[in-house]
């Protein structure tokens, strides 16, 4: 007789993680974590990154008794600054300008908590992103169709933000939000297992 599927928490209100979890055929509930995801004075964007993936594991974990709680967090990194969710257009409008004909870092950082044990496992991925020259015509229409709006560097790889990407260097899933390599290895250092949801 096999064992009980383990039950996934993801604590996001992403679509894309929700997307890739779904096609991995897990078993999940979502839970949006109420967590302040300022960058702190001094901190670098790995620390960062992997410090919001964990607070919003904590968040959320109380509500369950059992499995497995998944956090993540994003951000575009260019000249060592991190660019997160833009707050408008014109934000957004600045951060595609300087994203334009330069390679750019995307960090994920992703925390898993096995709920029954408290063991806690967290890292981040790293993927090197080349965009073309951009003109301010582009820039404008792409804003227009309201896709950079929720989207850390006001882009999205996998939406009509890819016709700006000429060369990638890491993983394709790390820019999209959720880099599924990394969260295997983490589920499994706390003794699950995310192929089959089972033990």
């Amino acid at each position: 007789m096999s064992e009980p599927k383990t039950r996934f928490i993801l604590a996001s209100a992403s679509p894309r993680r929700t997307e890739i979890l779904t096609t991995l055929g897990l078993d999940f509930d979502v839970r949006v974590p109420d967590v302040d995801e300022r960058q702190l004075p001094g901190e670098s964007p790995q620390q960062y990154v992997m410090r919001a993936a964990v607070a919003k594991v904590r968040a959320v974990v109380n509500g369950y008794r059992a499995g497995v709680v998944i956090g993540a967090d994003t951000v575009v990194v260019i000249d060592g600054q991190p660019l997160g969710k833009p707050g408008d257009a014109a934000d957004a409008k600045r951060m595609l300008r300087a994203l334009g004909g330069r390679w750019h870092a995307v960090m994920t950082g992703v925390a898993v908590q096995r709920i029954e044990t408290g063991d806690e496992a967290v890292d981040f991925e790293k993927t090197l992103v080349r965009f073309r020259d951009l003109g301010d015509e582009e820039i404008e229409a792409y804003i227009a169709t309201g896709e950079p709006v929720d989207k850390a560097g006001a882009y999205a790889i996998q939406g009509r933000g890819m016709l700006f990407v000429t060369e990638i260097a890491g993983n394709y899933q790390n820019v999209v939000g959720l880099p599924v390599p990394l969260l295997d290895r983490l589920v499994r250092q706390i003794g699950a297992n995310l192929r089959s949801g089972e033990e």
